[in-house]
C-alpha cells in the first residue's frame, strides 16, 4: 500500500509538472489597457484596494469587482487568472492599467497565465517583479511579488508599490527567503512604500518572520477595528505595510466574490 501511494504521488506531481510552466523572463510581465499619459498619483489621498480575488471563480466576484475598485488610484490584485471572463473585466475598466506579472501558465486551461496583478490610474514610471527561488510541492510553481513606482503629484517623490502572493505550503525559511529579497527593493527605495497582499502567514513562526522583516525596514503594519481578514490555522494572511504614509483609514469587509475580504485603504503623504 505504501509503494501503492509513493508511485501515485511521483506521477501526480509529474503531471502537474508538465500542466503548469514557468514562463521565460520576458514573457512574465502582460500589460492591460496601457496608459499613455503623463497623469500622477494625487498624495494627499490615495484609495487602495488590495484583494485575492481567487481566480474569478465565485459568481459574485465581477460585481463585486467593479464596485470594489471604483474611484480607487490603486489596486493590488492576488491570485488573478487571465482566462477570457477576467481579462475582458479588466479590459473594461478603461480607467486602470494593468500590470500582470505571470506566476506559471496553465496548460490545460487555454495556456491562461494566472499570477499578480497591480492597477492604477496613473502610469508606473518604473516595474520590476521577483520569482521565489523556492517552488510550491507538488504543483512545482513559484510566486510572485511585483514592484511597481509612481510620481506623486506636486512632489518629487515616488511612491514604491509591492504586491504579493506569497509561497505556500513550505517550511517558514523559503518565506522567510521571499520576503527578504523582496525587503532588499524597499530598503534601496528612499521615499513612501505600500507593500501588501497575501502573504500565506498561517504559522506563528512565518509571522514572527514578517513582522521583524518589516519592522527593521521601519515599516507599520495597518490594523482593522472589524477585522474579517481570511485566517488559516488562526492565522491572519493578508497584510498591508506602509513607510512614510499617513493612514488615513483602513478597513475590511466580508464578501462573496473571493474567499478573501477585501481590504481598502485611504493613504496620504502629509
Amino acid at each position: 500500500m505504501k509503494i501503492f501511494l509513493f508511485f501515485t504521488l511521483v506521477f501526480s506531481t509529474q503531471a502537474f509538472a508538465k500542466r503548469y510552466i514557468v514562463p521565460q523572463d520576458k514573457d512574465v510581465l502582460i500589460n492591460i489597457n496601457h496608459l499613455d499619459s503623463s497623469k500622477e498619483i494625487y498624495p494627499l489621498n490615495i484609495k487602495v484596494l488590495i484583494w485575492n480575488i481567487y481566480k474569478g471563480e465565485n459568481k459574485s466576484w465581477e460585481k463585486d469587482y467593479k464596485d470594489y475598485s471604483y474611484k480607487k488610484d490603486l489596486l493590488l490584485l492576488q491570485e488573478a487568472h487571465l482566462n477570457q471572463n477576467m481579462l475582458s473585466v479588466f479590459s473594461e475598466t478603461k480607467d486602470f492599467s494593468y500590470i500582470f506579472a505571470t506566476s506559471w501558465i496553465d496548460t490545460k486551461d487555454k495556456n491562461t497565465a494566472s499570477g499578480i496583478a497591480t492597477a492604477s490610474n496613473s502610469t508606473s514610471v518604473e516595474t520590476n517583479w521577483q520569482r521565489s527561488y523556492y517552488r510550491e510541492p507538488y504543483l512545482k510553481t513559484p510566486k510572485m511579488t511585483l514592484f511597481t513606482k509612481y510620481k506623486l503629484a506636486g512632489t518629487n517623490e515616488e511612491l514604491l508599490v509591492g504586491n504579493i502572493h506569497a509561497i505556500n505550503f513550505v517550511k517558514a525559511y523559503k518565506l522567510r527567503h521571499m520576503l527578504e529579497k523582496a525587503a532588499e527593493v524597499i530598503s534601496k527605495h528612499k521615499g513612501p512604500v505600500l507593500f501588501a497582499g497575501d502573504f500565506n502567514t498561517w504559522t506563528q513562526t512565518k509571522l514572527n518572520n514578517m513582522n521583524a522583516i518589516f519592522k527593521k525596514l521601519g515599516m507599520e503594519s495597518i490594523q482593522f477595528k472589524d477585522d474579517v481578514r481570511k485566517r488559516f490555522r488562526g492565522n491572519i494572511l493578508d497584510h498591508a505595510w506602509v513607510r512614510g504614509l499617513n493612514i488615513q483609514s483602513s478597513r475590511v469587509t466580508k464578501t462573496l466574490g473571493s474567499d478573501h475580504a477585501p481590504i481598502f485603504l485611504e493613504l496620504g503623504i502629509y
